[in-house]
This record gives structure tokens, C-alpha cells and sequence, in this order.
């Protein structure tokens, strides 16, 4: 392991110390350039190896097992050990390995059955909300979330128009995902809002790369419902621009997700138009059922981001003209509503056996078409009828056993009227109040995301139990006939009554103009017995972010957290902290007696000077990737890790909080006698700053670094200039924040970019960089010495004159044909 840590580090310009062996080596800027590189250095040791090795593997780890595997002899010259004595044949039995034991799969034997799918996660974006619990404040309020197109999206002509719409749909954290801001720009929308909800709904559930490594072998599925593609450059303005962004496709938006978080599972868009991510959860659920994932992330995005929709949903006659064309009113269409979530599915069974927390159990879905129906763009009352029995009769229970439905509901008149007649017909034997609700009253239709809304909707009712009122706007639909029928409209906030010794349980309806049709059975998660050890003694809490100002972000909200919340103990708040998060560079731990200290501590941090402030917890800050040291190389091996282990076993949480907080990888888990319970702390914060095409991206406001005093003239003045503003134009990031330590390839920079970097060089000062010397001096300071180095007309100590090359090519440019043929017969 040291010896490829040596030479990968050599390769990739870093120290071996910066250098996880868990890391994947794409984070470090390993590109199809650098794979073939760093191949040869290891061809000197283990002999031919193939192009593609480092491909295959994704981290130092994984190279080192390949070698060990496939170059055993090779590898035990290199760490002088003599090869193994030959076995005989008769002590061959007595002395090979027994064949590993693949663990059965646990046994299905509960009341439960193989269908039912646990809902450990829960994320997302809505109209005049952030997250779910600040939906469920609107919804159970009743609030209207319906208003006119905002302003900053396109001009109406003082034409109303209306729908429901997310805050901020431009603004992005590029960096935190890898990719170069000017990349960002030109990536839809959608793909952006779905990687930062995946990012907090896996936080959320302690899904780290480390779970999804050891614990689900990789095998997680993506499945998003999309539908409008029409985020779009102007073509007048940037053809090539405008090609990339109308060609993009729905598939990108699942496949970020997957390559990011590095799931290779099923990783798919739907488009099913209204049903799109409804039917993203069938086929979530069925692949969890077949065991083609182990886990699956399944939701929806819906965005409006240019006023053709709305000329297109007028054309067609689907698009409502007043606020009060809602849900089982008398509208005249539907108001469309921006809607991004996602809940992480797991099979019911291994949810409770791993101890996740289950805020709800799919017990079944099913999807149906309308077939040849009166109309291509008319809902069909025979196939909801049908796909909602269907439903049911996989979920083995019967209409009685609901305790509310979760309708479909768009706020076109007839449509609704369609739907409640199927309704009607599903629950024609049932004798209780059956309460019929839709998350729609509240926001418009959220098209392809309606289902994800639903299903959220209907998780928090349960969570609650309550079922949330439908808005009061709009007049009546007098043609709606529940006379005779179990059915009642909610219409006031109501507490939801279990039916008899059954669960709480809920039928969601969905369907789509074109003939979809799905319908999901959901029902309270199982009564579950679990009590963490106590654990009163000192604990070590953990905070990290990308950068300083985000650190400080998440100092104030766990802060702020902590004082809201005093039901949550320090020892889980710590476990969840320690096992649930994904580390970040900058670094914060604290090592606290009880829940006011740590409190006390993170309030210093927020001072002007945290080191003047009096506490009584230890404080440790640190930056893994500048502060990492030998000694972070040493604590990467065997014996390393053994001594980790031993600090461990002795709670020696000073030594463990400073070793962290400097890179070091901490076993956590030893520190507390089996799992914990995850506590929902604070989301990652993301910097805010805006990518739009067409508009300059900006980074986010009070996250600039301070401009430094303009350097006195040396040798390198010239050059590091140079260098600053072909990055800044090429990877699009504001030329104040880079300084001599920015890495390329930490901005998003890859081999496409590189070439473009080199190419603006070549432009900007006719020099052409070697693209070895970009991959092999990735930091700004390194690129800049290089580009000395390479430059014509140097000074003594390397420097350009860069004014006398502009200068000189202003010159060229002003120059008549003649002059110019003048000029290459000289040459």
C-alpha cells in the first residue's frame, strides 16, 4: 500500500500523506491522460499491466488487492518475502482455504410480504419550502402556494399567469460536486436540484461511501421521473451552446446522480408525463423485489424555465387561467407547480434488520394504460378503476382497510370528476368515511414530479398522524357527486384514525394524459423496539464543510439545532456525526461532557475570535488535504490502524478529535457498543451561487476571499497572472478566489478542459503547454512555473512579457493580406 501511495502521489504531483487509499482516484484529478502515466512507473515492478487497470479500480486499495491477486510473486519481491513453501497433495485438503460462505439472504417470514419496501429516506424541495418538515407546516396549514410567474423568470406581456415555483432554480454548488462552473451553466436545471436533494437524502439516512462500498457492494439504483427538457441556450448567441443544451438527455439527470455518488445499480429517467415519477417508484420497487439493487433512490424534478410550456399547455387547452383552478374545483385547467424530491427505498425486511429508521412501508404498486380509450388526452375511469384494484389486491387488503386516499387530482373539472367516480367504485362497499385529499390543492399539478409529492405528502401525514385540509380557493365543482358515497373531501386539518388493529393506510391514484396509470398502497411503518445503550461520557462531535465559510455555516446550525431540540442525546448526535456524514476538507471537532458544552463551544466559533473565548470543551480545526502529514501516511497501514484501534479501545478522544480533524481516517464505531439511532441533524449547506446560460455566473455572495495586496514584481508575477485568467475563463470561476494553491481539477477541471486551457494559452500568448504539464502541475502556482518554463522570450528568471505578446498580436491582426504573405516569406 505505501509503495503504490508513493508512486500514484509522484504521479499526481501530491504527497504521499494527501493521498487516501479510499478515496476514488478520479477525486485527485485521475483522468484517461494520467491513467496510462501512472502505468508505467508500475510496470517497472509488476511488469506488463493493462491500459485499462486503472479503470477497474477506483481507489489505492482496490489497485492494491488487484496487484496482490494478480501479481503475487512480484509483489512479495517487492516486501522481501521468500514465495511460499509448495503443499503437497496431501496436506492440500487440510491446509486450503474453505471457499468463502456467501450469507443467505434474510428470510421473508414476517407478516410482511416480499412487495413491501421501506421508506428510510425522505428529501426535497417545494413551493415555500426547503425541506419536508417545512412542507408539512404549509400543508397541514392549508397554505396556497399558488402565485403569478415570478418576475426574475421570464415577462408575461401583463398577461396573469399562474403556477407554484421553487426559489433559487439558478443557483448551483458546482465545486462540491466537482464540476466546473462554466459546465454548471450549461447542465439542466433538473440535474443540478436532484444531485444536491440525493446529497441530503443520503446524509440522511447515514448512507456514506463507505456504506454504500461495504455495506450495499455498490448495488444502488437511481429512478427519476422527468419530462420538459427546455432548458436551452440562445442560439444566435452560442450555437455550440445551444446544440449541448437542447440535446441533452432526461437520463443525465439519474446518471449524474449514479457517477457521483459512484451507484451501479439500475440508473434511469422516466418520462411517463404526469405519472413520470410515480412510475420511477414501480419500477424502484420491482427491481428492490427481483434484487437487481440492493437500495434504490427514487423521486422526481419538475421545473418550468421558459414560457413555451405555457404557450404549448394553453395551445392545447390544459393550462388553467385563474388561481382558483385547483384540485376538485371549477377549473379550467391545471397550474403547473415546481416540485424536486426523492425517498430512499430499501426492502422492508433488511430495513429492520439493519436497524433503519422506516418512515413508511410501500406495501404494493401497480401501473396500468388506458389501452384504446374515448380520447388520446381524456383519463380513463375503467383503468383507475383497475389499476387502484390492483393495487389492493397486491397489498392483500381491501378497501376498508384505507384510511385516506391520496387522489390525483389536476383541477381540470372533468378530470376530477373522472377520478371520483372511479373512487366512487373502488369504495362502493366500504361503510367508514373515506377522507380523499391531494398535495395539488396546495401547489397546482407538479407534473412529472406529482408522484414523489404524493407519496412525500402521504409519508408525513403518517408521520403526523394527521391529514392535511385542501386549500380553500376557487368555487366548488357542482358536478362532483359524493351523495351516497363513503367518500369526504377534507376540509379541514383532520387526526387520522387507525381502522381497527390495522396500520394506518393510505391509496395514492395517479395518472397521466396519454393513458399512464399507477397506484401505490402505503401504510405506517411496524412498531419497532429500540433502545440505544446509554452512553453519559464525554463525546466527540464532528463538523466539516468544502470550505471555511461553509463551516461556519453548519458551526451556527448545529448551534441553532442544539437549541431547539432537546431531545436528541449528545451520544447519538455524536454517533450520527462520527458514522452518518460524509467527511469534508475543513475540519471542526469537539470534544464536549454534555449537550451545553458543545453548544457553548460552537458559539465561540461563531465570535470574531473563538480562541479568546472561555469553554469548557476541547476544540480541534483542521484542514485534511493542507494539513495532511507523514503522520497521516503512517496511520494508513496495518499497523496504523492497529494503533487507531488501540486509541480507540482506550477513549482517547483528544488524540482521536485532533487526528481527524488533520485527515486521519478514525474506526468511530468502535467508540460505542453497536448502532445508534441517526438523528435528522442539519443539511449540508451548499454555496449559492447562480449558473444560468445566458447570464455571467456569480459566485456567492460573502464567500469571495479578501483581495490580497498586488504582489511586488518577480519573475513569476507575469506568468501567475496569465495563468489566473485562462483558468478563470476556461473552468468559468471568479478570478478573485483562485491563489496559488488552487488545484484544476478540484474546480471541476478535466481532460476536455485541459485541452481548452491549453488552447487559451496558445491563443493568449502563443505558447502551447504540453498537456503532460497541466495533469502533472494541476495546483496554479505549479501550471504558472511550468508555463515559464515553456514560454519563448523569457526573462532571466522565466517571466512573459505579456503586454509586448498582446501587443504583438494586435499587430499581426491589423495586418493586410499582403503584409501578412510579406511577412511568412521573411519567416
Amino acid at each position: 500500500m505505501a509503495h503504490l501511495r508513493r508512486v500514484l502521489a509522484s504521479t499526481l504531483k501530491l504527497g504521499p500523506e494527501r493521498l487516501d487509499p479510499d478515496t476514488p482516484l478520479e477525486r485527485y484529478g485521475m483522468d484517461s491522460v494520467l491513467a496510462v502515466t501512472m502505468l508505467q512507473p508500475l510496470e517497472e515492478t509488476f511488469g506488463p499491466l493493462s491500459r485499462t487497470l486503472l479503470f477497474e479500480v477506483q481507489t489505492v486499495r482496490g489497485l492494491a488487492r488487484n496487484l496482490a491477486a494478480d501479481h503475487p510473486q512480484a509483489l512479495r519481491a517487492l516486501v522481501g518475502e521468500p514465495d511460499p513453501a509448495p503443499v503437497t497433495a496431501a496436506g492440500a485438503e487440510a491446509t486450503a482455504p474453505r471457499a468463502a460462505q456467501t450469507p443467505a439472504p434474510a428470510g421473508r417470514d414476517t407478516e410482511y410480504g416480499p412487495r413491501d419496501v421501506a421508506v428510510i429516506g425522505l428529501s426535497g424541495r417545494y413551493p415555500h419550502a426547503d425541506d419536508p418538515e417545512q412542507f408539512w407546516a404549509a400543508l397541514r396549514e392549508g397554505r396556497d402556494c399558488v402565485t403569478e410567474v415570478p418576475a426574475d423568470r421570464w415577462d408575461t406581456g401583463g398577461r396573469a399567469q399562474w403556477g407554484a415555483f421553487l426559489d433559487g432554480i439558478d443557483r448551483f454548488d458546482p465545486l462540491h460536486f466537482g464540476i466546473a462552473p462554466r459546465e454548471a451553466a450549461a447542465m439542466d436545471p433538473q440535474q443540478r436540484l436532484f444531485l444536491e436533494t440525493v446529497w441530503h437524502l443520503l446524509e440522511q439516512g447515514g448512507v456514506t461511501q463507505e456504506v454504500v462500498e461495504r455495506q450495499y457492494r455498490r448495488r444502488v439504483g437511481v429512478y427519476v421521473g422527468a419530462a420538459y427538457q427546455m432548458y436551452r441556450a440562445d442560439r444566435d448567441d452560442d450555437p455550440t451552446l445551444a446544440a449541448l443544451t437542447s440535446s441533452a438527455s432526461y437520463n443525465l439527470i439519474a446518471n449524474r446522480v449514479s457517477h457521483f455518488f459512484g451507484l451501479e445499480g439500475p440508473s434511469l429517467a422516466v418520462d411517463s408525463m404526469c405519472t413520470s415519477s410515480a412510475m420511477a417508484l414501480h419500477l424502484a420497487c420491482a427491481d428492490l423485489e427481483r434484487g437487481e439493487c440492493e437500495l434504490a433512490v427514487a423521486g422526481g424534478v419538475n421545473l418550468t424555465v421558459h414560457p413555451d410550456k405555457y404557450v404549448a399547455l394553453g395551445e392545447m387547452q390544459l393550462l388553467g387561467t385563474h388561481p382558483g383552478a385547483r384540485s376538485f374545483r371549477d377549473g379550467d385547467g391545471y397550474l403547473p407547480a415546481e416540485v424536486v424530491g426523492a425517498v430512499l427505498l430499501k426492502p422492508l425486511d433488511a430495513a429492520l434488520r439493519d436497524g433503519d429508521t422506516v418512515h413508511a412501508v410501500i406495501r404494493s404498486t401497480a401501473s396500468l394504460h388506458g389501452g384504446r380509450s374515448n380520447g388520446f388526452m381524456t383519463p380513463s375511469h375503467r383503468t383507475q378503476v383497475a389499476t387502484m384494484r390492483r393495487a389492493l389486491e397486491r397489498a392483500g387488503t381491501a378497501p376498508a382497510d384505507i384510511g385516506c386516499v391520496e387522489a390525483a387530482a389536476n383541477g381540470t373539472a372533468f378530470s376530477d370528476e373522472v377520478e371520483l367516480r372511479a373512487l366512487r367504485e373502488v369504495f362502493a362497499d366500504v361503510a367508514d368515511n373515506v377522507p380523499v385529499g391531494t398535495v395539488k390543492s396546495n401547489l397546482g399539478h407538479p407534473e412529472a414530479a406529482s408522484g414523489i409529492a404524493q407519496l412525500t405528502k402521504v409519508v408525513l401525514q403518517l408521520r403526523h398522524g394527521q391529514v392535511a385540509p385542501l386549500v380553500a380557493a376557487g368555487d366548488p365543482n357542482p358536478r362532483l357527486d359524493l351523495e351516497g358515497s363513503a367518500l369526504r373531501l377534507v376540509d379541514e386539518l383532520t387526526e387520522w384514525e387507525p381502522r381497527g388493529s390495522a396500520p394506518r393506510r393510505a391509496l395514492i391514484n395517479s395518472f397521466a394524459a396519454g393513458g399512464s396509470h399507477v397506484s401505490l398502497v402505503v401504510e405506517a411503518p411496524p412498531a419497532t423496539a429500540r433502545t440505544a445503550p446509554a452512553d453519559p461520557g464525554p463525546q466527540v462531535v464532528l463538523l466539516s464543510a468544502r470550505t471555511p465559510e461553509l463551516l461556519r455555516t453548519a458551526v451556527g446550525r448545529l448551534h441553532d439545532f442544539l437549541g431547539r431540540d432537546g431531545t436528541e442525546s449528545l451520544a447519538d448526535i455524536s454517533y450520527t456525526s462520527q458514522l452518518g456524514r460524509e467527511p469534508q476538507p475543513e475540519r471542526l471537532a469537539v470534544v464536549a461532557a454534555d449537550r451545553d458544552q458543545l453548544r457553548d463551544a460552537l458559539a465561540a466559533q461563531l465570535t470574531d475570535d473563538p480562541a479568546a473565548t472561555a469553554v469548557r470543551a476541547s476544540v480541534h480545526r483542521g484542514n485534511a488535504e493542507e494539513d495532511a502529514g507523514p503522520v497521516t501516511a503512517v496511520l494508513t497501514g496495518a499497523r496504523g490502524e492497529a494503533f487507531l484501534a488501540g486509541l480507540v479501545q482506550d477513549r482517547a478522544l483528544e488524540q482521536l478529535a485532533e487526528l481527524w480533524a488533520h485527515g486521519v481516517r478514525v474506526p468511530w464505531a468502535g467508540l460505542h457498543d453497536g448502532p445508534r439511532p441517526m438523528v435528522s441533524l442539519p443539511p449540508t449547506a451548499f454555496e449559492t451561487g447562480r449558473h444560468w446560460v445566458g447570464r455571467t455566473s456569480r459566485p456567492p455572495a460573502g464567500n469571495q476571499r479578501p483581495a490580497a495586496a498586488p504582489p511586488a514584481p518577480d519573475a513569476s508575477t507575469d506568468t501567475t497572472r496569465t495563468m489566473t485568467l485562462a483558468w478563470a475563463n476556461v473552468l468559468g470561476v471568479d478570478a478573485a478566489r483562485l491563489d496559488d494553491r488552487s488545484d484544476f481539477f478540484s474546480l471541476g477541471g478535466n481532460s476536455l478542459l485541459a485541452t481548452r486551457l491549453i488552447n487559451r494559452l496558445k491563443e493568449q500568448v502563443g505558447v502551447e503547454l504540453p498537456v503532460e504539464a497541466v495533469f502533472s502541475a494541476p495546483r496554479l502556482a505549479d501550471m504558472a512555473r511550468e508555463l515559464g518554463q515553456y514560454a519563448p522570450g523569457t526573462g532571466p528568471a522565466g517571466t512573459l512579457d505579456v503586454d509586448l505578446i498582446l501587443e504583438s498580436i494586435a499587430l499581426v491582426e491589423r495586418m493586410s493580406d499582403d503584409e501578412l504573405d510579406a511577412l511568412e516569406t521573411e519567416s
